[in-house]
């Protein structure tokens, strides 16, 4: 035999548990968006770092051709290397490559020029590869500049 308003309490707890059942809909209503966002976030920003890791072997290959190389158009030919490194991962463009053979200091730095004043500094090829990649979140896009240096002593005497 049952206790007086046992039935009740039985029947308060179904009533209960189809309430917490609605509240983990809603929870997880709530919470999905922003588990998308975080793993879009994960995978945009992965992806931005493998463009980084391309960006960077290409003008380290294209600074240490530069360095054994001298061809009579050497910064057309450096520039074509560094976009045959990093094809097909990613397609680069002549613009988004500086290459620049600087003896001693740099003087007036530019966009691939390290700026330094030390005369001690011997002859050497910088590459500099320059890109915009675009971070993927859910609801909004955020894009970044990465960009990837790379410097080789010069290796041909004086040229």
């Amino acid at each position: 035999m049952k206790p007086f308003g046992a039935e009740q309490v039985e029947t308060m707890h179904w009533w209960i548990r189809n309430d917490e059942r609605g509240a983990v809909l809603v929870e997880s209503a709530l919470v999905f968006p922003m588990l998308v966002m975080l793993v879009l976030g994960i995978w945009s920003v992965g992806r931005a770092y493998n463009v980084y890791l391309t960006m960077d072997h290409a003008a380290r290959e294209a600074a240490r051709f530069g360095a054994v190389n001298a061809e009579t158009n050497w910064v057309d030919e450096v520039k074509a290397k560094a976009i045959a490194e990093a094809s097909p991962s990613i397609t680069l463009t002549s613009s988004d490559v500086c290459a620049a053979l600087v003896d001693g200091p740099s003087g007036n730095p530019g966009d691939c020029l390290d700026g330094t004043d030390d005369p001690r500094l011997e002859k050497r090829g910088q590459v500099v590869i320059t890109r915009t990649v675009p971070l993927d979140f859910l609801i909004f896009r955020l894009n970044v500049t990465l960009h990837a240096r790379a410097v080789a002593r010069w290796e041909l005497g004086t040229a």
